[in-house]
């Protein structure tokens, strides 16, 4: 057997209500997003992700394998840093990456 020593590829997709949210602009609406990870090797074995207002270390399990645990929404006004990493089942971890979600602090 060939060993898997690639670690998983995570991306994110965002959405401004029901629209295509690019990480870095300004979003008029609240920001859900799910996060997809793939493995050509052994698998994913899980995704994890935190948020908040500075970048952070993920902690919390969003993917189980395929199994997406539940689906996140930003609603607080300014940045929230999206920050998140996958494993695979060969214990391979991705380096983490991280996404501002911005949404203004006024509205006219």
């Amino acid at each position: 057997a060939v060993q898997d020593t690639v670690a998983p590829a995570t991306t994110a997709q965002f959405l401004n209500g029901n629209t295509p949210y690019l990480a870095g602009t300004i979003a008029q609406s609240f920001v859900s997003f799910t996060l997809n990870c793939a493995d050509a090797g052994s698998g994913c074995k899980q995704t994890l992700m935190c948020s908040g207002p500075e970048p952070c270390v993920p902690n919390i399990i969003m993917r189980q394998g395929i199994q997406s645990l539940f689906n996140p929404v930003i609603t607080q006004l300014g940045t929230t840093h999206v920050c998140y990493a996958s494993r695979d089942n060969a214990n391979n971890q991705e380096v983490t990456k991280c996404e501002a979600v911005m949404r203004p602090n006024i509205f006219c």
